[in-house]
């Protein structure tokens, strides 16, 4: 994978506030002829607490200063996340072979712990908007996503302080559900 983009806007200061105190980290699965099966991105500190494109928008006002109109853009912290995401998980893929996804993908998302209360649901666009941004995803259409607050799983997840994506192809999905089901019903 290529050099991650620098660092760049208006919200530097803050952007580099949360590259700092951030990490990601990425663990994949790979099957010769089939590519990669499974990954996970994990992200701690600051950039574990992944924005949400619903409950984050800015009013601002543009044009001429006698006929201004309203757009409804996202805030600049949004943004400054997003781009925090990816300069952490570019430079983690720096050395490694390019993570990318054809086809019908499962993800599931287990949210981070948070000082505020969120709607997990809220979160599915950003992530699937980020993995095509980043290029992991060819078309976020293909992608089912569910999200979930790790305070409610705690038993069975680890830290609750970081922030998973699981991507796994639906075929493997469905030979691990099968495992599952067979398990169980011995």
């Amino acid at each position: 994978m290529k050099e991650p983009r620098k660092l760049y806007g208006k919200n530097r200061q803050l952007l580099e506030g949360i590259v700092e105190d951030s990490a990601c980290k990425v663990m994949t699965e790979y099957e010769t002829g089939k590519g990669f099966v499974y990954a996970k991105i994990t992200f701690s500190g600051k950039a574990a607490a992944l924005p949400s494109t619903s409950n984050s928008k800015s009013i601002l006002s543009i044009g001429p200063k006698n006929n201004k109109r309203p757009i409804i853009t996202n805030s600049p912290e949004h943004q400054a996340r997003l781009q925090a995401m990816t300069f952490l998980y570019e430079t983690e893929m720096r050395e490694r072979e390019a993570l990318k996804f054809d086809g019908n993908v499962q993800i599931f998302v287990f949210l981070g712990r948070r000082k505020v209360s969120f709607d997990s649901h809220n979160f599915s666009k950003t992530v699937g908007d980020w993995l095509e941004a980043v290029g992991v995803l060819e078309n976020d259409r293909f992608a089912e996503i569910h999200c979930y607050k790790k305070t409610e799983y705690a038993q069975f997840i680890g830290s609750l302080d970081t922030t998973e994506i699981h991507i796994t192809k639906k075929e493997k999905l469905r030979e691990l559900m099968n495992v599952v089901i067979n398990e169980v019903a011995a």
